[in-house]
């Protein structure tokens, strides 16, 4: 299960970033986890559809309406409404989490990329003398 953390910087604008040895700086930052919104819009929405379908087949089909029409009318309203619901459930958990979240502390190191060593054989300058003699 992979958790959503976020990292901000704490709102006080006192704490200032502390040096340690040579290694880097270290920061205080908030961490806190936050829910992913696209899942919770996604999942309200499916479970509108589900809601919509579970109505479509439970009543008797109306006389002027076939079940096509009524499943479309009803997805309309109840996919919006799950959608709404599901969007609104992940801004309370994010507000729930936003109390709980955490102050840790953050050490600054340096990054260092890995070097790739050049090769003489790259496939610019790899021509035999035979490729060169036809031009």
């Amino acid at each position: 299960m992979r958790h959503n953390y976020s990292v901000t910087t704490p709102q006080d604008p006192a704490s200032e970033p502390a040096k340690t040895s040579d290694e880097g700086q270290t920061h205080q930052v908030l961490v806190v986890r936050a829910p992913r919104y696209v899942r919770f819009i996604i999942l309200g929405g499916v479970v509108g559809l589900v809601a919509t379908l579970i109505l479509t087949v439970s009543f008797p089909e109306q006389p002027g309406f076939s079940t096509g029409q009524v499943f479309g009318f009803l997805g309309i309203a109840f996919v919006t409404i799950g959608v709404a619901l599901g969007a609104a459930a992940a801004i309370i958990i994010d507000r729930v989490a936003t109390r709980r979240a955490r102050t840790g502390i953050m050490e600054v190191v340096e990054r260092v990329e890995a070097e790739i060593p050049e090769t003489d054989e790259s496939p610019e300058t790899d021509q035999s003398p035979e490729t060169d003699k036809g031009r």
